[in-house]
């Protein structure tokens, strides 16, 4: 399921999305837009939930005091294609609305990765969001410096371009 803003740029990046996952045969279950500059999110919120596990759990007949591993359900994502000053707001509901604690995985474009919105948001409303980073990170960052560690010494040769960094890090999102 996609949340967006109205606003053209998020509405861009959650068309590019849908586009891709139809072309590769994936279903979007639902999209849910909000007004720009909104601060509650509870309706979109609550919308992709409903789409995304409850319709799920009732086809499979069970009721509010039945126990369910949600890793035995199909995989599901929400994506929240939002700019930097929307994910100060919307990421700690998405965690108040229990998206969590339900086995969806949160996707989101580079406002999740937004340096401002890291240090504003509390980590348990980011951690495990898979977001895209603006490219170019740096080659002197920690994660850079232990992953050409790691490569040379497995490898037994000098890394000379980010590429395989950059493969790694697509492979990991895909698994």
């Amino acid at each position: 399921a996609v949340v967006h803003s109205s606003g053209p740029e998020s509405s861009e990046e959650a068309d590019a999305f849908e586009e891709a996952l139809r072309s590769r045969g994936v279903p979007v279950a639902g999209r849910f837009v909000y007004e720009a500059g909104a601060t509650f999110f509870q309706d979109p919120i609550r919308n992709a939930r409903e789409v995304l596990r409850l319709r799920e759990i009732r086809a499979l007949g069970l009721g509010p005091e039945d126990t369910l591993r949600v890793e035995e359900l199909q995989p599901v994502a929400l994506f929240l294609p939002v700019p930097p000053e929307d994910v100060e707001l919307l990421a700690p509901q998405v965690t108040f609305f229990g998206l969590d604690t339900l086995g969806i995985e949160i996707l989101g474009t580079s406002g999740w990765t937004d340096a401002q919105v890291l240090d504003a948001v509390d980590t348990r409303h980011t951690d495990g969001v898979v977001a895209t980073a603006p490219v170019g990170a740096g080659r002197e960052s920690e994660g850079y410096r232990r992953f050409r560690a790691a490569y040379e010494t497995h490898f037994r040769r000098t890394l000379v371009s980010a590429v395989p960094a950059l493969g790694y890090d697509a492979a990991l999102l895909l698994l």
